[in-house]
């Protein structure tokens, strides 16, 4: 319970950094701010690609998350979207098993 609780709430930062870009902390000064969107501090591309490994069982929400950071960054990784690449094929094969599961069982 506590360890998905954890999870959860790192999830929740995750996204708070990576998609809406807000500050982590109000006490951060403009510069840094602006340091951090520009993905030179807090979240650059190599830990983005480690959490969104983390994060794969939320497979089609870390599709989405890429495909935003790609359009909004131009120098985003060649290797972060053959992974995201990779997680948008489990998520469609995860949604179709589910989905022939509830066939097989109705």
């Amino acid at each position: 319970m506590a360890a998905s609780r954890l999870h959860n709430s790192a999830f929740a930062l995750f996204l708070r950094i990576a998609v809406y870009n807000k500050k982590m902390d109000p006490s951060l000064l403009p510069k840094q701010h602006l340091e951090f969107i520009r993905d030179r501090g807090v979240m650059p591309s190599r830990r983005l690609m480690s959490a969104i490994s983390f994060f794969s069982n939320y497979g089609q929400i870390m599709v989405e998350i890429a495909k935003k950071r790609a359009l909004l960054d131009p120098s985003f990784s060649g290797d972060l979207r053959r992974i995201c690449g990779e997680l948008e094929k489990v998520s469609f094969l995860h949604t179709e098993v589910l989905s022939k599961v509830d066939t097989v069982h109705s």
